[in-house]
């Protein structure tokens, strides 16, 4: 609030007046000294329209003190026993920052952060101890390898000696054996308190085929192994003729179009094995699903009979009917039995041996 009271001139050197002890500067709030009035200060000679400091320390306008808050000088309000005005908030709300709740929240939050850390050193300290104290493998052994050695089978499953016993992840060593094409995982022993073996199995060849120019190798269960594009190559195994191949791919299952196909593959193979006769037969003709034919060794390897085996079933019974007639002509007991035609491939066909019917088998001589 702007002063009402107006500065003189230096022309009315009212401050020079007698009563004021103010001799060398001008100065608007001069120290009375005599000639009061009821209020304490002096009336100066200024003029109709001067008024007096009403914020003066000791002034007291009658006319004012109307105008004044009855409680201006009164310190019982919340302005003064309210919150402190620093920790007013904006908005009229205030915060309550007390430094005993700092502090205690402080204390709090390091015992927190304290506790944390001292959980995972002794996590640390525990896995460290672990390590240190769980065995390791001194010994690994080989099952099932044939064609393999020990130590190759170790380098393909991805374990030596030294390696952590328990750690070991058994999915991995199957994924990494089964990789390999002629190998089949079959399981993992750990055997406290330091030794490993491995139990594998190995894929032999078993049959070819032909198939766009290109001689495929095949194991009993259908793996394609090898492949070969030399046209004179003919693999010492069984030959698979009349197959509806799609897809022949080395390292994958051979996929074909019909419909029980592979599957009775995978049962001749598996009769043959059992019954010793997979060096007997020298090939298996699948053209007709229920006509199928097998050329099987006569005499010696010159010497041939075809076998009439029908459609896929009694595939055991049939097998077993075959070599019974077989070992019959073999040993001449068959009266009239002719002698071995050549075919034009310079082998001899001694004839066509039917099993279709397994309890009636029939010969029938070369035409």
């Amino acid at each position: 609030m702007a002063r009402n009271s107006r500065r003189p001139d230096q022309g009315e050197q009212g401050w020079q007046k007698t009563g004021y002890r103010m001799e060398d500067a001008p100065c608007n709030h001069a120290m009375p000294v005599n000639d009061q009035n009821d209020t304490g200060f002096v009336q100066s000679e200024r003029g109709g329209d001067w008024q007096m400091d009403p914020f003066a320390d000791n002034a007291v306008d009658e006319g004012l003190r109307s105008e004044r808050s009855q409680n201006l000088d009164v310190r019982d309000s919340d302005f003064w026993s309210g919150p402190d005005r620093d920790n007013i908030e904006r908005g009229g709300k205030h915060k309550d920052i007390s430094l005993e709740k700092v502090k205690k929240k402080r204390t709090v939050n390091q015992r927190v952060l304290i506790g944390l850390v001292a959980t995972i050193l002794i996590l640390l300290a525990v896995a460290a101890a672990l390590v240190m104290l769980i065995p390791r493998i001194k010994t690994i052994a080989v099952e099932g390898n044939t064609g393999y050695t020990a130590e190759e089978i170790c380098r393909i499953a991805g374990v030596r000696t030294g390696d952590n016993l328990l750690f070991l992840n058994e999915k991995d060593i199957e994924t990494r054996i089964n990789s390999d094409r002629y190998l089949i995982f079959v399981r993992v022993e750990k055997q406290l308190p330091d030794r490993l073996t491995l139990v594998v199995k190995e894929r032999t060849q078993f049959a070819w085929l032909r198939w766009n120019g290109i001689t495929y190798v095949m194991d009993a269960r259908g793996m394609v192994l090898e492949e070969s594009g030399d046209m004179e190559a003919i693999p010492a195994m069984m030959k698979m003729s009349g197959v509806s191949v799609t897809r022949c791919t080395v390292g994958k299952q051979l996929e074909v179009s019909r419909s029980g196909e592979l599957e009775f593959y995978r049962s001749l193979c598996t009769e043959l094995k059992a019954m010793k006769l997979i060096d007997l037969v020298q090939e298996c003709d699948v053209i007709d699903m229920d006509a199928i034919r097998l050329r099987v060794q006569g005499a010696d390897n010159r010497d041939y009979f075809w076998v009439r085996l029908g459609d896929t079933g009694s595939l055991h019974a049939r097998l077993r009917a075959m070599t019974m007639v077989r070992d019959v002509l073999l040993e001449g007991g068959v009266d009239g039995c002719p002698v071995a035609v050549t075919d034009g491939e310079g082998r001899r066909n001694m004839g066509t041996i039917d099993v279709s019917d397994q309890k009636n088998p029939t010969y029938t001589p070369p035409q």
